[in-house]
């Protein structure tokens, strides 16, 4: 089944500047998809037209099958969760725990529900020993922790991360993308969309969508993506460390088709030096 579906879609801020041009993509249920692009490209832009923020200026986008539209906005936004860059602008209650508790107070969730919610997401973000603590108190890794939380205990169909992992150092990236695979392990029907100039952080995606000027510019597995790197490095975009040291490798003779990941590559070259 289809997760969302962008048919011919045009959007502006302004009119006739378009910020999408013509898009169309479809994203399975379960999967995980990677959105890549420099700045401007229109990924944010995607991002807010899928979460039902903006209107299209023309095309259709699909929630599950069904027409995101005026009137069915209210009822599909439910289906999404979205992080965004800054999580100081999510945060809402006084505590952590206020704070993932609050949009299932909104919704009046019993209170034992809520708090078996609470425990449940602080506990895979690993944020329970953290409840009492007042959000403006904690690390930039950590805010976005408790947000992922409090997204996550809405029990959305589909997570957009909005360059979500910008403002975090190195370690934080890797905490955050850690949670990526542990939701991918405890939920396999969570559709997971990972909006990103990190392009590391795709290689595990199913699939990646590359954005240029408004229209989708390449699409495929990553191997598939990060094999056009003249492409790639024509948008200012590069390809991640692993593609290049494989494509050296193969320049010198050696076969490295099987090798999957870093640490793959790492093991091979002490083989190698053996």
């Amino acid at each position: 089944m289809s997760a969302l579906r962008f048919a011919h879609v045009f959007a502006s801020y302004e009119e006739g500047k378009d910020v999408l041009k013509d898009v169309s993509f479809s994203i399975a249920e379960g999967e995980f998809v990677s959105i890549i692009g420099h700045n401007g490209s229109g990924k944010s832009t995607l991002a807010k037209l899928a979460a039902g923020l903006l209107e299209v200026e023309k095309g259709e986008i699909y929630i599950y099958d069904e027409l995101l539209t005026p009137k069915s906005v209210t009822k599909l936004r439910k289906r999404i969760g979205i992080v965004f860059q800054n999580p100081d602008n999510q945060f809402i209650g006084a505590s952590v725990e206020d704070d993932i508790a609050f949009g299932l107070e909104n919704q009046n969730v019993p209170r034992e529900e809520m708090q078996r919610r609470v425990k449940q997401f602080s506990t895979l973000t690993g944020m329970e020993e953290f409840l009492d603590k007042e959000p403006q108190n904690l690390s930039g890794g950590q805010k976005q922790r408790v947000a992922i939380a409090g997204v996550l205990a809405m029990n959305p169909d589909i997570l957009i991360l909005d360059e979500a992992t910008a403002m975090l150092d190195p370690k934080g990236r890797k905490d955050m993308m850690d949670i990526v695979f542990k939701l991918r392990k405890e939920k396999p029907s969570l559709t997971i969309i990972l909006i990103t100039h990190e392009i590391e952080e795709t290689l595990h995606s199913d699939r990646i969508i590359a954005l240029n000027d408004g229209e989708v510019y390449l699409e495929g597995k990553p191997e598939e993506v990060y094999a056009n790197e003249d492409k790639l490095l024509a948008i200012d975009l590069d390809i991640p460390f692993i593609f290049k040291m494989k494509k050296a490798l193969k320049e010198e003779g050696i076969d490295v088709d099987d090798i999957a990941n870093l640490d793959d590559l790492a093991r091979y070259l002490c083989q190698l030096n053996a």
